[in-house]
C-alpha cells in the first residue's frame, strides 16, 4: 500500500509543477506580447505632444508638487532646499538617461548648472505653468533647452 501512496504523491506533484510552469511561461508571454499595447504611451514624444500634456494638465492640489515650489527651492539660500532641487533635477536627468523613449538629449558633459537654469528660464517664461507638475515643467524645460531634433549640416 505504501509504494501505491509515494506513486501518487510524485504523480501530483508533477501534475502541479507542469501546470505552475505553464502558468508562468503564460505570463511571461503574455507580459512580452501585451508590453507596449497595454500602455497608452506614445512610443515618440515630440514637442507638440508636451505642449498639449502641458495644456491638460490641471494644477496640483498639494503644494509640494507643483514647479513654483521646486522653483522656489531652487532659488532658496537654504543648503538642505537647494541641495534637495539639486538632488532632484540630477536624478530627473540621470533617471530620465534610461528612457527608451527620450524627451531630451543631454550630453554626459551637461552640468547642474545648466539644468538649472534651463528650468529657471523656463519658468520665468511660462509664469502660466507655476501651479503644474513639477515634473511635467521640468521635462519640457529640458526638453527645450536639449532638443534631441538633429540639426541638418548640409
Amino acid at each position: 500500500m505504501q509504494p501505491y501512496v509515494m506513486k501518487k504523491f510524485f504523480i501530483d506533484l508533477s501534475k502541479l509543477t507542469l501546470a505552475a510552469i505553464l502558468v508562468l511561461l503564460l505570463l511571461f508571454f503574455s507580459i512580452i506580447y501585451f508590453e507596449d499595447s497595454v500602455f497608452d504611451i506614445p512610443r515618440h514624444t515630440d514637442e507638440e505632444t508636451v505642449r498639449a500634456w502641458l495644456h491638460d494638465l490641471k494644477p496640483e492640489e498639494d503644494k509640494n508638487f507643483k514647479a513654483k515650489t521646486l522653483k522656489e527651492m531652487c532659488e532658496s539660500k537654504n543648503a538642505v532646499d537647494s541641495g534637495w532641487c539639486t538632488g532632484y533635477m540630477l536624478g530627473f536627468v540621470e533617471g530620465h538617461g534610461t528612457a527608451k523613449d527620450r524627451l531630451f538629449c543631454v550630453n554626459s558633459e551637461f552640468s547642474k548648472d545648466q539644468v538649472l537654469q534651463s528650468f529657471g528660464n523656463f519658468m520665468d517664461d511660462n509664469p502660466q505653468h507655476w501651479g503644474k507638475s513639477r515634473s511635467v515643467i521640468m521635462a519640457a524645460s529640458l526638453q527645450k533647452a536639449f532638443d534631441c531634433t538633429p540639426i541638418n549640416t548640409y
